[in-house]
């Protein structure tokens, strides 16, 4: 199929060709969210979609053959599906694209291993879009739904693993969404994305709906205004920058996002509020009490006010660098900082650094933090075989970045360490290789995998072991729920042998 010298038909701001066989150019200037390719398009045109942003989804359908040089080139949205398993690629067609999940056919293997292999896409991002059940029988099904239930009442993110035909089912998709948040509404089958009543119901269940619901509800102040109770990164979301400046300054919608329940994240929501937010003490304070990551978007002055900075530094442990010596010296808001960002302990006071309680439980979190305590808990042979007891190995064994402009020196420690605690490590690492040898994992023998007693033992303890079970013993009905009820994205490796 030729791509050159292809004469333009505009249709609205969208251009094909004259046959409409061809999808030139998608415009980057566009108020659209969802966008399903025409049927008629067998081609998407050289750099059609480059550096394209603010479209929520787009389709490929079945019809496009071909997908040309830099089609998506530097393209961002949420969700992507391509339905064609035998579509062809030029070169560099998904150069720096961004995206939550792209889907593709049921069984389309050769496509997955294009798609991560030559575009270096994550795998685990690329989603059948449906399995396909053959002469499964009713008692077959109830035992789906029966697994699909207890799957994402432990986590709601297995509703993503689950069949097209049950995304439908408005009864799982709020089940999921309570046991995760509205981001999985992104999961859902399109039919429920663009029915308003289940928006409206949906963003009040948690505002997180309100990213993926297709419609104009992005710009409209009572969705918006809904969405922060349960969403403190609505304002993110906002794609009109002239709405998002007016949404920023509207104390209601800000102090809302500011008290919703937060995940972890960046920034926190104070970082897209107005300035006005930001000065003021009382809401600065409640801000970081909801969440520390607002201590980074506070105004510097909060920097000295002890009240503030021991409610944040918890999740912004790194902060204690910008902080005066008096709190770097503080053991207080030292744990609290390295409770969650061990090697922040380099920003504490020499004072710190050389306190055996706090040292310990820094590189006892993390191996790096390790290379930032005193010199003499360094070579301490209570602290250091301390370490060894719990981990099996020193500290400079576990941290793997000693490629810093002091690392030799780093190197020659650990090797020393090495030497003088070699007995004590040797016989810590048989306990470990004992405990190991109990788990189930790739290495462990096709024998054990197809024990059933001893994978079930595994997955009642850690339901993602499912995946290094036996084929038969992933579809033994005991095993699949107890897997599930463990850990609801063990579903991924769930099969019910009628597929």
């Amino acid at each position: 199929m030729n791509e050159k010298n292809v004469s333009q038909k505009t249709m609205g701001e969208i251009e094909f060709s004259e046959d409409k066989k061809t999808l030139i150019r998608f415009p980057k200037e566009h108020n659209l969210k969802f966008y399903i390719i025409p049927n008629h398009v067998q081609l998407i045109g050289a750099e059609a979609f480059k550096n394209i942003k603010g479209l929520h989804e787009i389709v490929i359908p079945n019809s496009v053959q071909l997908i040309s040089y830099k089609a998506f080139w530097n393209f961002e949205c949420y969700h992507m599906t391509i339905l064609n398993p035998k579509v062809k690629f030029g070169q560099d067609v998904f150069w720096n694209v961004r995206y939550d999940f792209l889907f593709i056919p049921k069984k389309s293997t050769k496509l997955r291993d294009i798609l991560a292999g030559k575009f270096n896409l994550k795998s685990e991002n690329i989603i059948y879009e449906e399995m396909e059940f053959k002469n499964a029988s009713q008692e077959d099904l109830d035992f789906e739904k029966k697994v699909v239930e207890a799957a994402i009442d432990n986590n709601g993110y297995a509703f993503q693993f689950i069949r097209a035909e049950l995304k439908k089912d408005l009864g799982l998709l709020k089940r999921a969404i309570k046991s995760g948040d509205g981001k999985i509404f992104g999961f859902s089958h399109l039919s429920n994305r663009r029915d308003s009543s289940i928006i409206e119901e949906l963003i009040d269940l948690s505002g997180y709906a309100i990213k993926f619901a297709i419609g104009n509800y992005m710009n409209n102040r009572k969705y918006i205004l809904k969405a922060a109770k349960t969403c403190p990164y609505v304002l993110l979301y906002i794609s009109d920058s002239n709405f998002k400046k007016e949404m920023s300054k509207d104390a209601e919608v800000v102090l809302n996002s500011l008290n919703a329940p937060f995940k972890t994240a960046y920034y926190g929501p104070l970082e897209w509020a107005d300035i006005k937010f930001k000065i003021d003490r009382n809401v600065v304070l409640n801000a970081v009490k909801v969440n520390g990551l607002n201590l980074k978007s506070a105004d510097s002055q909060f920097y000295t006010d002890r009240e503030i900075i021991y409610h944040g530094i918890e999740d912004v442990g790194f902060m204690l660098d910008n902080l005066p010596h008096k709190f770097k010296d503080d053991e207080e808001l030292v744990l609290r900082a390295i409770s969650k960002f061990p090697s922040s302990i380099q920003y504490a006071s020499d004072r710190i650094k050389n306190n055996d309680e706090i040292a310990f439980r820094a590189v006892n979190a993390s191996a790096e933090a390790y290379r930032h305590i005193s010199d003499r808990l360094k070579r301490d042979k209570k602290f250091v075989l301390e370490y060894i007891k719990q981990k099996g190995f020193t500290p400079l064994d576990a941290w793997e970045q000693v490629r810093t402009e002091d690392g030799k020196y780093y190197q020659s420690v650990n090797k020393e360490l090495n030497q003088v605690y070699k007995n004590e490590i040797e016989v810590y690492q048989l306990r470990i290789k004992k405990r190991n040898q109990e788990l189930l994992n790739k290495d462990t023998s096709a024998k054990l995998k197809n024990d059933k007693q001893f994978v079930l033992r595994a997955v009642t303890k850690n339901g993602l072991r499912l995946q290094f079970a036996s084929a038969k013993l992933r579809r033994n009905k005991e095993i699949i729920l107890a897997a599930v009820s463990n850990n609801g994205l063990a579903y991924k490796f769930v099969d019910f042998g009628f597929k």
